[in-house]
């Protein structure tokens, strides 16, 4: 088990971020090598179970490793682990890191969707929610869930599932408790955007949640933070149009002057200024949010000399036409986590 354990830790450091380790590696079946070293050994030994996610997160880097890791079985270990080991948040952390490494990265990836299928057959939303719930004061954890929900929530069906499980409560209350460290908060919202991507049901939810005035009271508290700024775009650009109600508290006068501002602190960032841009070009293209947003009185006729729910059906088809738009590939960066300094550093699946 020695061998094992520091084995395990060393194909974790060697395999981060090196594409020349990880062809090395491949090429030398670490997959199935790994996967079958350290199977006998989970169930009694904590720290081989830790080193082995580290391990597989950092070899999912490369595609071919997630295809070659799905095929012998890590799926099912992996959510093994966060059962077995649910008492333990370092194990935890790794667990669900390996869990956003092994899951969907882009819709249109069958390699993925596969993964995610087994991850959540084995019980990974479940166990998820159970150790993010457990564990709502550890930063570590609530990354890593964060991460985790929005690479599961991308395989259609478990937005739904993950609602019925209560992700929007969890969710909106971890990035309340999270909400001076940016680095958490960042991975919230974007499990926020994943889980509202055409999913009506859980932007009703988190809109009841008052979820609009939580990014709002993040995006002023990090307003200097270009990578929380962006993702808090990309999330209202979902949820703004659900209703009247919605849109206006989005859209007071304190909010305006907010959004300005981030946009100009943030002018030379090119992604901020996109969808800052895309954000502000949605709302203010909805055929029924013509009049003006500060001062629009709730019940006023639409402009269009329509009924309102003309108007709210010409908005939703303007709400989805916008969401198509976006890129399979723009929340991928909610996948990494940045490496801390006196450790391995943790799989990076993408840059913030």
């Amino acid at each position: 088990p020695s061998v094992v354990r520091y084995a395990t830790l060393a194909v974790a450091a060697l395999a981060y971020k090196d594409e020349g380790n990880l062809e090395r590696f491949r090429q030398r079946d670490i997959n199935s090598v790994l996967v079958s070293a350290c199977s006998p050994h989970i169930d009694n030994n904590y720290f081989i179970a830790e080193n082995m996610c580290h391990a597989i997160s950092n070899l999912c880097l490369e595609n071919a490793n997630v295809s070659d890791l799905g095929k012998h079985g890590a799926c099912g270990l992996v959510v093994n682990i966060l059962y077995l080991y649910a008492n333990m948040h370092t194990v935890v952390t790794q667990a669900l890191i390996a869990i956003a490494a092994l899951a969907v990265r882009q819709k249109t990836d069958k390699v993925h969707k596969g993964n995610t299928r087994k991850l959540v057959e084995k019980g990974a939303l479940e166990v998820t929610m159970a150790v993010m719930q457990k564990f709502m004061e550890y930063d570590d954890v609530q990354r890593a869930g964060g991460l985790a929900i929005t690479a599961l929530a991308r395989l259609d069906g478990n937005k739904l599932t993950l609602s019925a499980l209560n992700v929007c409560e969890l969710v909106s209350n971890s990035i309340q408790t999270h909400m001076s460290n940016p680095l958490v908060v960042v991975k919230l919202i974007y499990a926020v955007e994943a889980l509202t991507h055409f999913c009506e049901p859980n932007i009703a939810k988190f809109v009841a949640l008052n979820v609009v005035a939580i990014l709002l009271q993040a995006l002023n508290k990090h307003e200097n933070v270009y990578y929380v700024v962006e993702c808090i775009f990309k999330a209202l650009i979902n949820i703004i149009l659900h209703n009247k109600a919605t849109y206006y508290t989005a859209f007071t006068e304190a909010a305006c002057k907010l959004y300005v501002k981030v946009l100009k602190l943030h002018e030379k960032h090119a992604k901020v200024a996109r969808w800052g841009c895309h954000f502000i070009y949605v709302a203010t293209a909805a055929p029924h949010m013509q009049l003006h947003p500060v001062t629009a009185h709730k019940d006023a006729v639409s402009p269009h000399g329509g009924s309102e729910k003309d108007d709210n059906d010409k908005a939703k088809n303007l709400k989805d036409h916008h969401k198509a738009e976006k890129h399979e590939d723009d929340s991928e960066r909610a996948k990494k986590l940045e490496p801390k300094p006196d450790v391995i550093p943790l799989a990076a699946v993408s840059e913030v």
